[in-house]
């Protein structure tokens, strides 16, 4: 299976290698390895300058085993990924639908699956269709586009991390 007609990557065994084959040949993992940034898995960078998700090949396992714990999952899409950022061209693996809930509002994010440690990052897109307002003064991010809860508009705490970055 050649994952979204990319070239598939070989293993150190000579065989090829695909997101599906990396997803299938090992059970989730609760352990998580060391990135360059660390990130609770279930949280992600709400980056305004991603255009798309992104996330690394071992952020994305950390999330898939917390999604199994509440018998959720994945999905693996077909279709083609490309991935840049500041750092240059990534090597994409795959791309993967992932069931999601921001500030009480359940939905599916879209993430481009690299090789690399990249963190999750919340695209600039999904932002601006929730109407979101990053609030840096109060931590918090608020929905102006979905429905509001007891006369409340929806919100969520933000966190800061040790890099700056916020999730």
């Amino acid at each position: 299976e050649d994952f979204n007609g990319l070239s598939a990557l070989h293993g150190i065994l000579g065989r090829r290698v695909t997101l599906g084959s990396l997803i299938r040949s090992s059970s989730p993992k609760t352990e998580v390895t060391e990135s360059y940034m660390l990130i609770t898995p279930g949280q992600s960078l709400a980056d305004t300058a991603a255009e798309k998700g992104i996330i690394g090949l071992t952020n994305y396992r950390a999330l898939e085993s917390l999604l199994f714990q509440f018998g959720l999952r994945p999905k693996l899409l077909n279709k083609v990924g490309a991935a840049q950022g500041i750092g240059g061209p990534a090597t994409v693996l795959g791309c993967v639908s992932v069931p999601t809930g921001i500030a009480g509002v359940n939905g599916i994010i879209e993430f481009t699956v690299t090789e690399s440690n990249a963190p999750p990052l919340t695209p600039v897109g999904l932002l601006r269709s929730l109407g979101s307002k990053v609030d840096l003064v109060s931590n918090r991010l608020e929905l102006h586009h979905m429905p509001p809860v007891g006369g409340k508009t929806r919100m969520t705490s933000l966190h800061t991390l040790p890099s700056g970055h916020i999730s």
